[in-house]
């Protein structure tokens, strides 16, 4: 028995071994990024460390926000200093822990938070959230992984190659695609400066919005933590906006059914707080053609929605 047990210690630590070797190979393309300071999330996160900046505003949210929200924009508008720290598939609890650690360099005075269903379920991407946690104090990482998400979080944090199982599967797929499209896009204050255009084809593709509403259980936890980050920030004077960046027109037209409007309309009434939905009304003259995919903006796009959130800030908050 005791021999037994010590082949199969030796095999698991055999397997431990190589899946941490398999990463080390896996992220020579990310170190060679953190080297040549190209890595997005650790520019962003800099960017936020800097104890000369002085964001006024932080949006934050998924990748929907992410190129959604041309900071630029906002300042010209509301004469403030406004930074995009939305990331992929940012889940909400997530959300909640980098609001927790952002405010140990910055003071802001607004935080959008962009919501996307997807966003609050209860399995969220390990990989981006571990992404984002490698950015952060020690102390704000382990207090996101351990009490955030508990268990799975910590194996996930101690087990590399688990956040990678569904990248494998698609670089895989990719690697195997001859017709791989590149995109053509920048940053500006974090935002995703995205020059692509959807085409004709796509559009005429685009499914419904629909998708399944978060499990009760889900329901609960994400309705705990947006009371929890709208707490936050009203214990550091911070004036919460909670909004939605819209989707193509022609797929709200063909699909009305819009069940993550509902939901979280429901969740903010809920708090007293209000949701301002951009795809009711939808920012002016915005057209299919403003986006990349079937549900982010591209440059022209983030210019509308990003004229429309500035003049909502600046009726709402600022007075004007």
């Amino acid at each position: 028995m005791k021999r037994y047990l010590y082949k199969l210690f030796f095999f698991l630590l055999t397997l431990y071994v190589l899946s941490y070797a398999s990463v080390w190979i896996y992220e020579i393309p990310k170190r060679e990024a953190v080297a040549n300071k190209t890595l997005d999330v650790q520019n962003k996160w800099n960017d936020i460390k800097d104890s000369h900046a002085a964001f006024d505003i932080i949006i934050l949210g998924s990748s929907r926000g992410d190129s959604g929200y041309n900071p630029a924009i906002i300042d010209s508008i509301t004469g403030l200093n406004a930074y995009n720290l939305c990331s992929g598939s940012q889940n909400i609890v997530e959300t909640y822990y980098i609001i927790k650690e952002l405010i140990k360099y910055q003071q802001p005075k607004i935080i959008v938070l962009d919501h996307f269903l997807p966003s609050f379920k209860d399995e969220p991407d390990y990989f981006q959230v571990l992404a984002n946690a490698e950015q952060m104090s020690f102390g704000g990482r382990m207090d996101m992984v351990v009490n955030g998400f508990g268990a799975t979080g910590l194996l996930n944090y101690s087990t590399p190659i688990l956040k990678y199982k569904s990248y494998f599967k698609n670089d895989l797929k990719n690697s195997l695609n001859k017709e791989q499209s590149v995109s053509s896009y920048q940053r500006i204050r974090g935002f995703y400066y995205d020059k692509t255009q959807v085409d004709s084809i796509a559009i005429a593709s685009f499914g419904p919005l629909s998708v399944a509403l978060p499990q009760s259980t889900s329901q609960k936890r994400a309705q705990n933590y947006v009371k929890k980050i709208h707490d936050i920030c009203q214990e550091n004077n911070i004036k919460l906006m909670a909004v939605r960046s819209p989707y193509p027109p022609s797929r709200l037209h063909q699909y009305p059914d819009d069940i993550a409007h509902d939901y979280f309309t429901h969740l903010y009434t809920s708090l007293a707080h209000r949701f301002i939905d951009f795809n009711y009304p939808a920012p002016r003259q915005l057209r299919d053609t403003d986006f990349s995919d079937n549900r982010h903006l591209n440059y022209k796009g983030a210019r509308k929605l990003s004229i429309a959130l500035a003049y909502e800030i600046q009726k709402t908050h600022l007075g004007k």
